[in-house]
């Protein structure tokens, strides 16, 4: 046997599999909500077995849970652009920036369907581990809190994982009124709103400007 013929193609990894499944159960549950969309479709559409989809997925929710880390690492990576673009943003701008695009992609920039089905998703992500997906956003937050502090933006004395819990639950809130609505509250707009009121209480003599 010739060294050629006994050479293996390489085959794709794990990771490059389970993103080619990803997008194929993103597009149909876009396309088509994600109660109306089975695994079975999903593996028809990305040319795979059952049993394979399992090797990658612990079920059609994570599905859901990796599109939300996903949206959530992009929301960290705008700001932090930002930051290498020179931008000259308060800690304050920064905290907001992350929280109201949370929102935004938590609400208007689905459908109705999608959104709910995230919000469940997520929930029992929670339950099932202290890992929640919105980490990576909730220390991020936190460390602008710290810095701001530090830089005399914010008063001395704040509690700040109390500050951060408050600013999170009010935008997850929002987030669940924005659902229960049917779609009908401008949820960015609240978000903004109330983010700058709440976040001008710890302001250092009222620094914090309004647009």
């Amino acid at each position: 046997m010739s060294l050629a013929k006994s050479v293996k193609k390489p085959r794709k990894s794990t990771i490059d599999k389970r993103i080619e499944i990803y997008d194929a159960a993103m597009a149909l549950i876009v396309e088509h909500g994600f109660d109306n969309v089975t695994i079975n479709d999903i593996c028809d559409a990305a040319g795979i077995t059952v049993g394979s989809f399992y090797h990658h997925f612990v079920s059609k929710d994570e599905i859901l849970i990796v599109c939300l880390e996903a949206e959530d690492k992009e929301v960290l990576k705008e700001v932090q652009d930002m930051d290498k673009k020179g931008t000259k943003l308060s800690y304050c701008d920064r905290i907001i920036q992350l929280l109201v695009n949370r929102t935004y992609l938590g609400t208007s920039a689905k459908s109705l369907d999608f959104s709910i089905n995230f919000g469940i998703s997520v929930l029992k992500r929670i339950d099932a581990s202290s890992n929640s997906p919105t980490r990576e956003l909730y220390k991020a937050a936190l460390n602008y809190l710290k810095l701001g502090r530090k830089a005399g933006e914010f008063k001395s004395d704040i509690d700040l994982e109390f500050t951060l819990n408050t600013l999170f639950y009010y935008t997850s809130g929002l987030i669940r009124a924005w659902q229960l609505s049917g779609g009908k509250i401008d949820a960015v707009g609240e978000a903004h709103k109330a983010l700058r009121i709440l976040l001008d209480a710890i302001a250092v003599a009222k620094q914090i400007p309004w647009d």
